[in-house]
């Protein structure tokens, strides 16, 4: 994935791909630029794994972010002084190290719920943490192009929690963010691998 910059549902392969643990050591000079590093990367996997793979277009299930019917909810960030006053109290009950990894779009596990949040983080950021949780892509197509606070409860996706009081994701984005999920097929460009070696060359 960093090697050719690809997201985990743009590589197709085996499955051992997903299970198997490598440590990499190398040595990546100083000067050298981005992409350099990438190259590198690809020339480490095909030399030590002998990996040789394509380029496929295949229609993927995916997910559009996109404003709800009633339109968006969110507000801009602000800046805050003093105590956290604008922080709901689902966050501060949380301790500063937990609440600022949560702020920076960590989910959080609740019981059979999720907490999510974020403070001055843009919606391609939100789409990005979407995609995570429910394991494939969330494009952003709500055109919001600030940075916004906000915090999401759900119900976590494939737990069963019957009597759950907490709502779906798909009806907490709608109603606690105002922002809709559009299930979609979309074309995307996907890595098809057709050799790798599952035991590297040694040094």
């Amino acid at each position: 994935m960093k090697a050719y910059r690809a997201r985990f549902f743009q590589i197709s392969g085996p499955d051992w791909l997903a299970s198997e643990h490598y440590d990499i050591a190398a040595t990546i000079p100083q000067d050298a630029t981005p992409q350099q590093f990438y190259l590198m990367l690809q020339n480490l996997l095909a030399e030590r794994f002998h990996l040789v793979l394509h380029h496929e277009t295949r229609d993927i299930r995916a997910y559009e972010l996109a404003a709800g019917k009633n339109g968006p909810k969110l507000k801009e960030s602000v800046s805050h002084t003093g105590a956290d006053t604008a922080v709901p109290p689902s966050l501060q009950q949380l301790s500063p190290a937990t609440r600022s990894m949560v702020l920076a779009g960590m989910p959080l596990a609740t019981g059979t719920g999720v907490l999510m949040a974020g403070k001055a983080r843009l919606i391609e950021a939100l789409a990005e943490d979407l995609e995570n949780i429910l394991a494939v892509p969330v494009l952003d197509k709500t055109g919001l192009a600030g940075k916004y606070d906000y915090t999401l409860e759900f119900q976590r996706p494939g737990v069963d929690a019957a009597g759950d009081p907490l709502p779906s994701i798909f009806t907490a984005m709608e109603e606690q963010l105002g922002l809709r999920l559009e299930q979609k097929k979309l074309p995307f460009d996907v890595l098809v691998i057709d050799r790798a070696d599952k035991v590297p060359t040694d040094n």
